[in-house]
């Protein structure tokens, strides 16, 4: 089945309140389309118009009539898949694309919930940032700053600026780069992952 198929046979959920996953799962909705990827990932489709996706990493709800286009943020530019591109392509994939980039939203909207990224004794660029250093410290935290930022992507660097150091909001950078909210989060998390990954130099 194609994703316009899919699309023709589910309910618009315009005006619709967005579903929690246990009420999805409760069955009020008839299934309407319903794939399993292995290890434990399901992709399911209800006849109200809502996805359900569900992995080890968590589950998101979403609006399948919303799966249109699709904006790529690569590492130095980005590509934009129109409608038309996944209209005749099987449902599953325009809507594993929102799936994964939903699960990144989430998971990064909970770290700037909970995390703080200097101030929090538990966050790993603690020990990076002191506002009372001796000038050999300081000297030596310029250094670490810099291989910090060497591991970066010039993008990369300017959203971890404006976020950390100057203190906007993911929606301002996004206004700032005209880009979607869900870009500016996936930015701040591979920087994060990389960071941990080479989080011994630093020790």
């Amino acid at each position: 089945m194609t994703l316009k198929e899919l699309q023709s046979i589910v309910e618009r959920t315009e005006g619709k309140e967005l579903p929690t996953a246990a009420k999805l799962r409760a069955g009020e909705s008839p299934v309407a389309a319903f794939c399993e990827f292995g290890g434990g990932t399901e992709l399911t489709v209800y006849q109200s118009g809502f996805a359900l996706y569900e992995t080890e990493r968590g589950s998101t709800v979403f609006r399948v009539d919303r799966c249109g286009g699709y904006t790529y943020f690569g590492r130095c530019e980005k590509t934009e898949l129109p409608e038309d591109f996944f209209a005749e392509s099987d449902w599953t994939v325009r809507l594993m694309m929102e799936d994964e980039d939903r699960l990144t939203h989430n998971r990064n909207v909970m770290c700037e919930k909970y995390e703080s990224f200097y101030e929090n004794g538990s966050d790993e660029f603690c020990g990076i940032r002191d506002t009372e250093l001796s000038p050999q410290d300081a000297l030596v935290q310029s250094e670490l700053l810099k291989e910090v930022f060497g591991m970066m992507t010039e993008r990369q660097r300017e959203v971890v600026t404006m976020y950390y150091l100057e203190g906007m909001r993911v929606k301002e950078i996004a206004a700032v780069y005209g880009i979607s909210h869900q870009a500016v989060s996936v930015t701040l998390s591979d920087v994060r992952k990389k960071f941990r990954k080479n989080r011994k130099m630093f020790e």
